[in-house]
């Protein structure tokens, strides 16, 4: 009651004073801590995802221990908070625990439970790429005779699910816009029935006011619970998010940063992998010239999805690095020409050093001129030395954004091999190696029989036969771009490095390869996920 008198103050000072939306006065040093902290607690991630490992064991170990002795309701609370463990941190073990629960339930005809594990079923169906399917299941469901909390329960699910699909639809406007206005009317009814002290409703309150654009009420809401939630909190992470996304709103850049990374450190110390905080920090990091941080936090979030089998957030992650490995590329070039420049004067220097050392042996019967010329010789050896470490102190410092590779070559003098390999794009090609191999893993757990059911569609002494430890080919991968629905040959040539035209000739080849060449890619996109 105390906290509700206090949010009905705070909704009257701002409405007078306009101060909840221009409140965000984060200076430069706030942005600094935040992101510092990030990174510190990134690095700990391992950590909190062996505590989170250590929870589900727990709840396994007493599932498995109970499944003879114990009753089928204790069974069935267990695989729900089994289930509810491995949400946002394992989509396929979630929705498996999920659908073993409904069929308990079913079994011994409670429908209560059943109803409750569909519900939660269909909130995270989405996150696996099944929108199409979640929204089936969701239409099918009778609310009529439902109790207040499993009606609760079904809007939570109602509201949470739609805001999925709403993301999985990014790339079709009106239906996105049809299933962002659902998410609004859910949200609104289930702030009605949610208690006042909830600070689930808090949130979709604010969620709720945002969504009008009244953004004093959202702001005041969203920091009552960054202040009173823990640190580790998922509601704590979403008000953060949902700072953020206000901030963006007027455009404030100082705000948006501070309040994602706060949003992503909670995720990161709740060992929450569905997340979008760190995937939003890490392009907008990319956008202001932090190109570290940015490809820091894009390949963790990018690494999370795949742990937690989240295609959704696999897809929209993958899509940003290939712009800042080009970016990677582009700067390590510049860095390379400015050391090639800096090796160029050391060994002009060196020329200069020995000539002279040379010179002054020649005359050694000279005596004083031997000492003039050697002193010369030792005051330009030490001004240019000097000169040569000044210049080298610069240059080390922009050698921080090269690999381990491009380190090793400097160190043992090999400066034509890094002149070989920028001249002939090998440099390239290994900076993309490892985005490569992260989405051939990240597509193949996506659609584990992908080479099988290309090559079912392949005239048989046509089929593409795999080399040695390859995941996916050339071949492969541009059909794996075609099936993620990037069908436009500029964008798959974009993402692969290569010119438009060699696409062009790579897709006729594989059509010409086809058992039915006018259908292949149709039937490429027929190819079922997991």
């Amino acid at each position: 009651m105390k906290n509700r008198y206090l949010l009905l103050v705070a909704f009257i000072f701002a409405a007078l004073t306009g101060y909840a939306a221009k409140s965000m006065s984060i200076n430069d040093s706030d942005v600094k801590r935040a992101l510092q902290n990030l990174d510190k607690e990134l690095n700990r991630r391992d950590v909190y995802k062996k505590e989170r490992e250590a929870r589900i064991q727990s709840i396994e170990q007493s599932l498995c221990e109970n499944t003879e002795n114990d009753s089928v309701e204790n069974r069935i609370n267990l695989t729900m908070n089994l289930a509810d463990a491995f949400a946002a941190y394992d989509n396929d073990s979630t929705l498996f625990y999920l659908k073993k629960g409904y069929t308990l339930s079913n079994e011994i005809k409670n429908d209560t439970m059943a109803t409750h594990f569909l519900l939660k079923y269909i909130t995270y169906l989405p996150l696996a790429g099944k929108a199409v399917e979640s929204i089936e299941l969701f239409e099918k469901i009778d609310t009529a005779g439902m109790s207040d909390n499993m009606y609760i329960e079904y809007l939570k699910a109602a509201t949470q699910m739609s805001s999925y699909v709403v993301s999985s639809y990014a790339d079709q406007p009106e239906v996105a816009a049809l299933w962002k206005s659902k998410t609004k009317t859910f949200q609104k009814e289930l702030c009605s029935k949610l208690s006042n002290d909830s600070p689930l409703k808090k949130y979709h309150e604010a969620e709720y006011y945002f969504s009008l654009k009244d953004y004093d009420k959202a702001t005041v809401m969203l920091k009552d619970l960054m202040d009173n939630e823990p640190e580790s909190s998922n509601i704590r992470a979403r008000a953060g998010h949902g700072l953020a996304l206000i901030a963006q709103a007027f455009s404030d850049e100082k705000a948006y940063t501070y309040y994602l990374a706060l949003s992503a450190i909670s995720d990161v110390k709740s060992a929450t992998l569905e997340i979008t905080s760190l995937q939003l920090l890490g392009m907008h990091l990319f956008e202001k010239g932090d190109l570290d941080r940015a490809y820091m936090y894009l390949s963790a979030a990018l690494e999370n999805a795949v742990e937690c089998n989240a295609s959704m957030r696999v897809l929209e992650t993958s899509a940003t690095l290939p712009i800042i490995e080009k970016a990677h590329t582009a700067q390590a070039r510049e860095s390379m020409q400015i050391l090639t420049v800096a090796f160029i004067i050391a060994a002009l220097l060196l020329i200069v050093v020995v000539s002279l050392l040379i010179n002054l042996r020649i005359q050694v019967n000279r005596k004083t001129v031997l000492q003039g010329h050697l002193e010369g010789a030792n005051r330009v050896k030490e001004i240019y030395l000097s000169q040569f470490i000044n210049l080298c102190t610069v240059y080390m410092s922009k050698l921080t954004s090269f690999n381990k590779m491009v380190e090793r070559k400097i160190t043992s003098g090999k400066t034509e091999d890094l002149a070989k390999i920028t001249k002939s794009g090998k440099f390239i090609e290994e900076q993309s190696k490892e985005f490569y191999e992260i989405f051939d893993e990240a597509f193949l757990h996506i659609y584990p029989s992908f080479v099988e059911s290309v090559n079912a569609l392949l005239l048989p002494d046509k089929q593409i036969q795999l080399l040695e430890g390859e995941k996916l080919n050339t071949d492969l991968r541009i059909l794996a771009f075609i099936r993620l629905g990037l069908e436009d040959s500029s964008r798959v040539a974009q993402m692969l490095n290569y010119s438009v035209n060699t696409i062009y000739a790579y897709r006729n080849r594989l059509r010409n390869r086809a058992i039915n060449r006018d259908t292949f890619e149709d039937d490429l996109m027929k190819i079922s996920s997991i």
